[in-house]
């Protein structure tokens, strides 16, 4: 079921590279600046286009009916009718943790259910082991179709082909987000602006056969309103922000209470922004339940420059410096480690890790290693786990039989 992509594809790749190599030999300084232009072109197609066949390639997967041989008679292609693209490489790191999210969070579904299923539990029993083990809301209806479609779910296993499809698109091209608002709210240093990079990738996406979309960065979702009216009439563009905000009220969703405090540590452009407050207004609404979201600057001794630190400093995580293992990885960690510490002091029931390169430093597990006996526990909400339920549920209750 694997399709090659076509011959003269592959020869492509080559030829740019043998064009490339030749270019570059060229002594001539303004012959190279041309050069260099056409190279990029060339190989901004070349990565479409390659980008294009993945994307065919993934919109019908195959499913096996038992984990016995591949029997033609049994090996059949889903269809999938909600694709989600991803608009990634903002940044890079984080993108790669939110795929391996999607990948984890999968898996883990598929084995708990199947779990509860083998030891007999009802679709009720197993709707709420969906909901433990997932952030995503998923439904009764939704859970017993899981569990029964293609087939009953004691008798399949867990492979490649039972992974949801994906259209990823990493492009870190795109200008930073937080630079280009801090100018426009503070009349800092000009920076490029980043819509035009935005919407040229989500419209990729959709070329490439996606009618969802998603951005893996919270800033950016500032830009939400451009995004939509860019993107072509009934494409669903996901809200991380308001997906969070809605996790945070099933998290308590045991407890009593008309008001959900949550900290944010996040970027200065989504503080400045509000991004999360209109959020939270939103799902307010929805829901009836006040949500009140505040960061370090709101809050006594908060120090929202040690955030950006963290994120932005020169061995920040953005930089690369996540590993614990690390004087630096361990500094990044403190530096949010203390603002999350003081945001729980402050009254947030849990915080908000409001930035996609947050979790790549501040885990539930290190927070839980850190905290000390007689402190209150730091509870963390992770946009990028929460976006990659919500797709990984998406895609799964949008999923038929071929005619």
């Amino acid at each position: 079921m694997i399709r090659r992509p076509p011959r003269s594809t592959l020869s492509s790749s080559s030829a740019a590279s043998d064009v490339y190599k030749r270019q570059v030999s060229t002594q001539s300084t303004g012959y190279q600046r041309r050069v260099r232009g056409s190279v990029r072109s060339s190989m901004r197609g070349l990565a479409l286009t390659t980008l294009l066949l993945l994307a065919h390639n993934s919109l019908a997967l195959p499913l096996l009916d038992n984990p016995g041989p591949r029997d033609p008679g049994v090996y059949s292609e889903l269809v999938y009718h909600q694709l989600c693209g991803v608009i990634g490489g903002v940044g890079p790191a984080a993108t790669v943790d939110f795929f391996n999210s999607v990948v984890t969070g999968q898996t883990a579904l598929f084995n708990a259910l199947q779990r509860a299923a083998l030891q007999g539990a009802n679709y009720s029993e197993q709707l709420q082991v969906a909901l433990n083990t997932s952030s995503a809301n998923w439904s009764f209806s939704e859970v017993r179709r899981l569990s029964t479609f293609p087939n009953d779910i004691r008798r399949m296993h867990m492979d490649d082909q039972h992974h949801v499809p994906l259209v990823v698109y990493d492009d870190p091209q795109i200008p930073d987000r937080t630079e280009w608002i801090l100018y426009h709210h503070n009349a800092t240093p000009s920076p490029l602006d980043p819509r035009p990079l935005l919407i040229r990738t989500a419209n990729r996406l959709v070329s490439a056969g996606a009618n969802c979309v998603c951005v893996i960065c919270n800033t950016a979702h500032f830009f939400l309103p451009t995004l939509k009216a860019a993107l072509p009439s009934g494409t669903r563009l996901l809200n991380m922000l308001e997906l969070t905000v809605q996790a945070g009220l099933r998290v308590r969703r045991n407890q009593t209470g008309t008001l959900l405090n949550l900290g944010l540590l996040a970027t200065a452009g989504t503080v400045e922004t509000g991004i999360y407050q209109q959020a939270a207004q939103s799902v307010t609404n929805q829901s009836g339940v006040e949500v009140r979201v505040f960061s370090p600057v709101n809050v006594s001794g908060g120090n929202q420059s040690s955030v950006m630190e963290a994120i932005y400093g020169v061995k920040g995580i953005k930089a690369g410096y996540v590993s614990m293992s690390t004087p630096q990885g361990r500094q990044n960690f403190q530096l949010l480690y203390a603002q999350a510490r003081l945001l729980v002091d402050g009254g947030a029931e849990f915080v908000v890790a409001g930035c996609t390169e947050i979790p790549l430093v501040l885990t539930q597990e290190a927070v839980d290693a850190a905290t000390r006996s007689g402190q209150k526990r730091v509870v963390l909400l992770n946009p990028t786990r929460i976006l990659a339920d919500e797709v990984v549920r998406l895609e799964l209750v949008n999923r038929t039989l071929p005619p």
